[in-house]
């Protein structure tokens, strides 16, 4: 399983991400609502966000 996020040459709101299962297929109905839920529920200002160069010293990236 995966989690592609995927970037836009449009408005930000349509950036957005792409999830597979483990096969590489679409995650579909009824999945896909279940994650929507999760994703929505989500306070954003609590992820945890990394210094991109940091994480590639530390081996994260």
């Amino acid at each position: 399983a995966g989690i592609v996020v995927t970037a836009s040459h449009n408005p930000k709101e349509y950036n957005g991400y792409k999830v597979s299962w483990a096969d590489g297929a679409q995650v579909v109905t009824p999945h896909d609502t279940g994650i929507i839920s999760e994703v929505v529920a989500t306070d954003m200002a609590n992820v945890k966000r990394a210094d991109f160069e940091q994480a590639k010293k530390d081996g994260q990236i």
